[in-house]
Formats: structure tokens, C-alpha cells, sequence
């Protein structure tokens, strides 16, 4: 399935990287965003692997294995596009419960 990306979902990913290279180095911040690809990748090949969202039934959630993250997509004919990724500490994003 082809991958899209939200420009938010840009932003985030990049503030991520720079924010974990500022905080861990270099090899963590490359894991970490090694590991947000992987899942992204792997989202793209079985996106009903996430939970849908209560409140915007067409938005799902994947949590991440290991890392404080969530990915937040849509799912379309073709392809997914990653519309959010946001810290798990952070307040619940609008529709999620």
C-alpha cells in the first residue's frame, strides 16, 4: 500500500528525531526512527493493525513496542496516511479515549 503523509505528521516526525538527537545522541535518535519507519512500513502492509478511534471512526491508532509513541492514519483505497505522531505522555488527542 502506498504511504502518505499529513504535513503535521512531517513536523512531528522531525521534531522527534531532533529532540531525541538533542537528548539521547545520535545512535537513539537513528533507532528510534528506524524503529517509527519499520512500524509505519508494517502499518502499510496490515493497517487494520491499529484500533480505531471511538469518536473519528475513520482514524486509527498503533502504539509503538517499546517507544513512548503513538502513529495516527487514515486508511484509503490504496494506501494509509500517517496524520499524526505524538508522545504517549501528552494529552489525549481528539477522539482518542
Amino acid at each position: 500500500m502506498r504511504i502518505g503523509y499529513s504535513k503535521r505528521a512531517v513536523a512531528d516526525i522531525r521534531r522527534i528525531a531532533a529532540e531525541s538527537h538533542r537528548a539521547f545522541g545520535s545512535k537513539t535518535a537513528e533507532a528510534l526512527g528506524a524503529r517509527i519507519r519499520a512500524t509505519i512500513e508494517q502499518l502499510s502492509r496490515e493497517p487494520y493493525t491499529g484500533h480505531e478511534l471511538e469518536q473519528k471512526s475513520d482514524v486509527y491508532v498503533f502504539t509503538l513496542v517499546r517507544c513512548p509513541f503513538k502513529i495516527f492514519y487514515r486508511v484509503f483505497n490504496g494506501g494509509i496516511r500517517i496524520q499524526h505522531v505524538r508522545h504517549t505522555s501528552r494529552r489525549l488527542w481528539e477522539g482518542e479515549r
